[in-house]
């Protein structure tokens, strides 16, 4: 049994056919918090609170060359609230 579990069916970068022969690369990453990015941000600023979670992902394509052809990124912000406060 396996599977993965996404907000997406498939990946966040559909794969295009662009004519080119070459290689590419996809990074991926699901349920990161703003503290999970810069901690600075979520422990220093107690006026903004964020809570929900990032899904995203970005694909490069490269020629037979290992020159960029084409980048696609992707990005969602999952259920939660964003707080604004008087210090």
């Amino acid at each position: 049994m396996g599977g993965s579990v996404s907000p997406w069916p498939s990946s966040p970068c559909p794969r295009r056919n662009a004519g080119v022969e070459g290689r590419s690369i996809e990074f991926r990453f699901a349920d990161i918090s703003l503290a999970d990015i810069s901690p600075r941000i979520e422990g220093n600023n107690k006026g903004f609170d964020f809570s929900s979670p990032f899904y995203g992902g970005a694909r490069l394509d490269f020629d037979l060359k290992g020159e960029i052809v084409s980048m696609l990124a992707a990005l969602d912000v999952g259920a939660g609230a964003a707080r604004f406060r008087r210090k």
